[in-house]
C-alpha cells in the first residue's frame, strides 16, 4: 500500500552531503531522545531539529499529495490515530517506512537552507533507520533504546503521557484501542533497534532509573562535541 520513495532519499542523500555538522538521534517512544538532545544543546550550544514539532506542526502545510503520499494520506486526514490504528501491523510498518523517506526529503531541505554544515542535532523523526543511513552516514547516527517493560511502564504512569492514552480510549470504534497502541509501540521501538544494529549505528540502552547525563557524555565525545565555557 506504500512505498519507499527511494529517489526522495537519493535526494535527501546529495543534499546532506555537504551537512558535515549534522548528528541525528533516534529511538523508539520514551527512549529519552529529547531529553539528550536538550542535555547535550545545553551543554554545546548546537541548536535541535525537533522533528516531531516539524512532523506534526511545519510539515503540515509542505506535504505534497505527488511528494509525500504517505504523510498526506496520514496527516490530512482528521482521524489520523484512529485510521492508523485500524491498519494491520504490516500496513503500519510500511505506512512508517515510507514516510521515513518523505520526512528525510523535508529534513534534507531545511538543512541546505537554513544550516549549510553548521552544527545541527536532530531530534527523533525517523522510524526506519535503513532509510536514514541511505543517506546520512551511520557515524554520525546514534540509536537509544529502552527495554519494553521500561517502555509501557512509561506509556502506563507518567503524567506527561496521559494525554495520548485519554485520546486513544475516546476514539470511537476502536475496539482495545490502547493495547494496540502499546503493541504498535513496543513492535515499532524493536524495529528501530534492530535496523539500527543492522546498519552499524551506535545503539545506547537505557535502564530503569538510568539517567540521561551517561548518553549524553558519551554522544558528545563520540560525535566531538565541544561543551562551551560558563
Amino acid at each position: 500500500m506504500f512505498e519507499v520513495d527511494r529517489a526522495l532519499v537519493r535526494e535527501a542523500a546529495l543534499r546532506l552531503a555537504s551537512a558535515r555538522g549534522l548528528r541525528w538521534v533516534i529511538g523508539g517512544a520514551c527512549s529519552g531522545k529529547s531529553t539528550v538532545c536538550q542535555i547535550i544543546s545545553r551543554r554545546t550550544g548546537v541548536p535541535v531539529y525537533d522533528m516531531d514539532e516539524h512532523v506534526y506542526g511545519r510539515y503540515m502545510s509542505r506535504y505534497s499529495a505527488s511528494r509525500h503520499p504517505a504523510s498526506t494520506a496520514w496527516f490530512k486526514r482528521g482521524d489520523g490515530l484512529r485510521w492508523v490504528l485500524s491498519l494491520s501491523w504490516e500496513t503500519f510498518d510500511g505506512l512508517n517506512r515510507a514516510t521515513s523517506a518523505e520526512f528525510l526529503d523535508l529534513v534534507a531541505g531545511d538543512v541546505a537552507e537554513r544550516y549549510g554544515d553548521r552544527p545541527l542535532l536532530v531530534d527523533g523523526g525517523i522510524t526506519h533507520p535503513s532509510v536514514l543511513a541511505a543517506a546520512v552516514d551511520p557515524s554520525r547516527i546514534a540509536c537509544l533504546a529502552v527495554d519494553e517493560a521500561e517502555s509501557r511502564r512509561i506509556w502506563e504512569q507518567d503524567e506527561a503521557r496521559a494525554g495520548m492514552r485519554r485520546a486513544v480510549e475516546r476514539l470511537p470504534g476502536v475496539v482495545d484501542g490502547w493495547a494496540r497502541f502499546l503493541t504498535f509501540n513496543e513492535r515499532m521501538s524493536a524495529t528501530i533497534e534492530r535496523e539500527a544494529r543492522e546498519q552499524g549505528i551506535v545503539v545506547l540502552a537505557r535502564t530503569a532509573g538510568g539517567t540521561a547525563e551517561e548518553p549524553s557524555s558519551i554522544l558528545m565525545r563520540a560525535w566531538g562535541l565541544v561543551p562551551v565555557e560558563g
